[in-house]
């Protein structure tokens, strides 16, 4: 018995013989002989399915689903000369097709059983719906036509599959014609088995050469164990495939690198029925990457050399500025000199640093300000002082343009420290702190001397504060000042898009 569910087109030409049988065993045929069983199948199959009278071939029942295709003016339709008269089109052109070359017609007039004719039918709501139709007689004991049946099945979603699949076969078509990758396909065990048409153009090899694993000869000798190798771990293992090395190119006969990806196509039971994949010439590519590392290597030379003459450029304007301190009588000016003096020598020791380093164009910033304190206890550093300087910064790289205004900002708060904090103490102890935080990065100069009186005074033509305040303003930061003693500490809270960039 069939059930609900069968949609088989076979299904419905082995109901044609059984109706057929059923009519011989009444011996009055169909429609008239129609049992309640036969019409409870009939309208539980998924197929449209209508049951028409001899000679006139007007349509006696239909199932339910027929009705709702063609409408209940279906039932009785007799058409010209009596003929059951379906709304029928041609697939080719969508020309109507006359009754007399319709399925269920010829079925009941001629005795034509019908296997799967494809036609268009008109649905009762004006769409046009690809079906498959299958019709025959219904005959009496005696062999004598009495009626006939049509079933049709809406393909309308196999159709649009079927659309689907040329639309990407063409793509793909396509694709493979504009890409210069080599496209490959082999069987479940990694062997050609049918001729690959542009690893021939790109190897020169021949169908009988390259097939089965004849591919192998066409890569360059050193490769060859390596590459078929990992070909054959990946085959064993069903696991997507890459791969390198060099294959034979028969336009320049030489040996060029590719990238070879390959993928497994699984059945739905997840074997392996086949590979695809690609090979890939990057010769282009390497030779791109080549010259690219040849120019920055030649870029860093150039940025050494040019970080080393910038330094060496302030170290002569340092001595400048320190012979003129020298020369000078007057203690005032001898100040104001030897502050430009130590701003010369912070900006310097950032180019000191980027020539000297592995980098050109960044440094650490925890070694560069280590190193800054250093050089500030040893110029300042006299030997009546009893004051030291102590560091403790995180390595963080940072770009020349953030390193320089915090060198310079240190700079302005350790000589400002050295020079007044300890008027009235000795010794005394500046330190230099550099953290990361959730938010950013905090900067500290802190110092254990006789501290700052509130507000902090700017006397005129100072530009201590006046540089430290622009300086951290360019950098996105914030200043404060703790004066809770002992001494003061200076803090600098930067966001981390002000250094990491």
């Amino acid at each position: 018995m069939m059930s609900e569910t069968d949609t088989d087109p076979g299904s419905t030409r082995a109901l044609l013989t059984m109706l057929a049988g059923q009519a011989g065993r009444a011996a009055t045929g169909l429609p008239a002989g129609t049992d309640l069983l036969l019409r409870t199948i009939l309208s539980r199959i998924p197929e449209g399915i209508a049951i028409a009278e001899a000679p006139t071939a007007a349509i006696r029942w239909a199932s339910d689903l027929a009705l709702d295709m063609l409408g209940r003016d279906v039932l009785c339709s007799g058409g010209d000369a009596g003929a059951a008269s379906l709304p029928l089109f041609r697939v080719g052109d969508g020309r109507p097709v006359p009754a007399e070359d319709q399925p269920l017609t010829r079925a009941v007039r001629n005795g034509e059983t019908v296997t799967d004719e494809e036609w268009l039918l008109r649905h009762a709501d004006g769409r046009l719906l690809p079906v498959l139709c299958n019709a025959g007689p219904i005959l009496d004991r005696q062999g004598g036509i009495t009626g006939g049946i049509i079933a049709w099945r809406d393909i309308s979603a196999l159709r649009a599959a079927e659309a689907g699949v040329r639309v990407g076969a063409q793509r793909l078509r396509s694709l493979v014609g504009a890409t210069s990758s080599i496209i490959w396909t082999t069987d479940a065990l990694g062997r050609f088995v049918e001729p690959q048409q542009s690893w021939e153009r790109y190897t020169g090899q021949g169908w009988d050469a390259h097939r089965g694993f004849g591919w192998v000869e066409a890569l360059h000798p050193d490769d060859r164990a390596a590459v078929l190798d990992s070909w054959t771990r990946a085959c064993a293992e069903g696991a997507v495939y890459r791969t390198e090395g060099r294959v034979r190119h028969a336009e320049s006969n030489t040996y060029r690198p590719f990238v070879a990806r390959g993928a497994p196509v699984r059945a739905a039971d997840g074997t392996v029925l086949e590979w695809i994949g690609t090979y890939t010439d990057v010769s282009a590519r390497r030779e791109a990457e080549r010259n690219l590392e040849v120019t920055l290597r030649e870029k860093d030379l150039l940025l050494q050399e040019m970080n080393h003459r910038v330094f060496n450029s302030f170290q002569r304007i340092a001595t400048i500025v320190s012979l003129q301190s020298a020369r000078s009588a007057d203690a005032a000016v001898k100040e104001h000199l030897g502050k430009i003096y130590h701003r010369i020598q912070t900006m310097g020791l950032v180019h000191r640093r980027l020539y000297s380093g592995r980098s050109v164009d960044r440094i650490d910033l925890g070694g560069y300000l280590t190193e800054l304190c250093a050089d500030i206890q040893q110029v300042m550093a006299d030997k009546d002082d009893q004051w030291r300087i102590e560091a403790d910064c995180d390595s963080q790289p940072v770009a020349i343009d953030s390193a320089v205004p915090l060198g310079l900002v240190v700079n302005e708060l350790v000589t400002n420290a050295c020079r007044h904090a300890f008027e009235r103490r000795c010794p005394g102890l500046v330190q230099v702190a550099f953290r990361q935080t959730p938010d950013g990065f905090l900067l500290s100069v802190a110092d254990d001397g006789c501290g700052l009186p509130d507000p902090i005074p700017a006397p005129q033509g100072a530009l201590g504060m006046l540089l430290i305040r622009s300086l951290v303003g360019q950098l996105e930061g914030s200043l404060s000042v703790d004066r809770a003693g002992p001494g003061t500490c200076f803090r600098i809270a930067l966001p981390r898009t002000s250094l990491v960039r």
